[in-house]
C-alpha cells in the first residue's frame, strides 16, 4: 500500500511539475495534421510554434514550462516549415502562418486550398481565444532578417512605429509587439522591441497582422537559430510583462538556470 501510494504522489508529482503533454489533431479533407500541446496548470499565457522547423523556440518554451504556468501548441510537420496537404489527389504546401487573414473572408473558396486554410486558422484560434495573452515563437537565419531590417529595408517601411534597439543585444533577438504598452515595457527592460504598425502594415496573413488588427493582445519572440538562452531569457521576460499588466501568475516553481550544455 505504502509503495502504490508513493507511486500516486510521484505521478501527481510530475504532472504538477512539468504539466501535461498531449496530442491533438486537425482533420482536413483526407488530411491529419498533429497538434502537440504541453499544459501546465494556468491557460491564461498561450504560446505557439507555427513552423516545425524553428527548433531553438520549441526547446526554448519547452524549458520554460518545466516551471512556468502556460499552455503550448505547436503544429508538428516533422520539423518541416510548411504543412503538406493532400486532397484529391493533389498535393501542396501551407505556410501555417500565412492563413488568418482568410477568417474574414467567405467560406465558398473555388480554390480549394483557401477553405482548407481557413480550417486550419479557425482551429488555431478557436484554441487561443482562451488566453489574455498570446505569444509566438520564431526563429530567424543570422544576417537575414534582423530589428535593423526595420530601418533599412524599404520592403517594412509600413510595418512598423517605434523601434527600439539595445546595442549590447545581437539584432537577431527581438520582439515583435503590438501595442505601445508592451513595447515600453521591454523597451525599459532593455531588450530589443520593434511596435508594430497595426493600421498600415500589409496583411499577409500572419498572426502577429491578425492579433494587431483585431486589437487582441499579442507578442512575437524572434531570435536567431541556436540562440536558445536568449530566447529562454526574452520568454521568461513575458511573465514579468503579464504579471505587471494582467491578473498576476505565479511561476510555480523558482526559476533556475537552464541547463544549455546540451
Amino acid at each position: 500500500m505504502k509503495s502504490f501510494l508513493q507511486l500516486v504522489l510521484l505521478v501527481f508529482y510530475s504532472y504538477a511539475l512539468f504539466g501535461q503533454t498531449r496530442t491533438d489533431t486537425i482533420v482536413v479533407k483526407q488530411n491529419t495534421i498533429p497538434i502537440d500541446i504541453i499544459q501546465h496548470q494556468s491557460t491564461s499565457l498561450a504560446f505557439i510554434t507555427l513552423h516545425h522547423d524553428e527548433q531553438t523556440g520549441i526547446a526554448a518554451i519547452q524549458n520554460v514550462l518545466k516551471d512556468s504556468a502556460g499552455i503550448y501548441y505547436c503544429i508538428n510537420t516533422n520539423s518541416k516549415r510548411t504543412v503538406p496537404i493532400n486532397s484529391d489527389g493533389k498535393r501542396f504546401e501551407i505556410d501555417p502562418n500565412r492563413i488568418f487573414n482568410l477568417m474574414t473572408s467567405p467560406t465558398n473558396y473555388e480554390d480549394e486550398s483557401h477553405a482548407i486554410k481557413q480550417h486550419i486558422a479557425k482551429y488555431l484560434l478557436e484554441k487561443l481565444s482562451a488566453a489574455d495573452l498570446t505569444i509566438a515563437l520564431h526563429n530567424n537565419h543570422d544576417g537575414r532578417y534582423s530589428i535593423k531590417s526595420y530601418q533599412q529595408d524599404a520592403r517594412f517601411k509600413n510595418n512598423y512605429l517605434s523601434v527600439s534597439i539595445n546595442p549590447m543585444m545581437d539584432v537577431d533577438d527581438f520582439y515583435i509587439v503590438t501595442d505601445s504598452t508592451q513595447f515600453n515595457y521591454f523597451k525599459k527592460q532593455h531588450f530589443n522591441v520593434v511596435l508594430q504598425n497595426n493600421e498600415a502594415i500589409q496583411d499577409d496573413g500572419s498572426l502577429s497582422v491578425f492579433y494587431g488588427k483585431n486589437h487582441r493582445p499579442f507578442i512575437s519572440i524572434e531570435c536567431q537559430f541556436g540562440h536558445l538562452q536568449q530566447q529562454i531569457q526574452m520568454t521568461k521576460a513575458v511573465y514579468g510583462y503579464y504579471n505587471t499588466y494582467f491578473e498576476p501568475i505565479e511561476n510555480i516553481l523558482q526559476q533556475t538556470e537552464p541547463d544549455t550544455s546540451k
